[in-house]
């Protein structure tokens, strides 16, 4: 039905579009455009014989929780391909979106230094629409 039909295509935008995970004749290729505030995804890929989990890590320090968490797993580096064929069941794959991490909040000491920015002086309240005499 429809109902089902834009589902499965909401799912798969969201997991091509935003993981990144894309599998096509026969090749698993991972680019991640993760929203900012997303640490990390995970998606899990199966077919007839096999599943494969894909955790797509947002920095190195996500990645490095990641491969804590699932002993045995091993790196994949963004955009290179890799052949289906080639993994097993169970095997778990961990992809860094991004190389460098971000840049960083200025220290609090340099915060200190800012000057408030001005609010706007009160404005007196007017009546709006018709006043009742009492």
């Amino acid at each position: 039905s429809w109902y089902t039909g834009s589902a499965g295509w909401l799912a798969r935008a969201g997991v091509e579009s935003i993981c990144g995970v894309v599998r096509s004749q026969g090749q698993l290729v991972v680019r991640p455009a993760l929203p900012a505030h997303w640490p990390e995804a995970a998606v899990l890929l199966r077919d007839a014989d096999k599943s494969v989990q894909v955790l797509v890590c947002q920095d190195e320090h996500q990645a490095e929780l990641a491969l804590s968490r699932w002993p045995g797993a091993r790196t994949l580096a963004a955009g290179t391909p890799l052949a289906w064929a080639g993994l097993a069941d169970g095997d778990v794959l961990v992809v860094r979106q991004r190389q460098t991490p971000p840049a960083l909040a200025p220290a609090p000491d340099r915060l200190a230094d800012a000057q408030p920015v001005g609010l706007p002086a009160a404005v007196p309240a007017t009546p709006v629409g018709p006043t009742l005499a009492r």
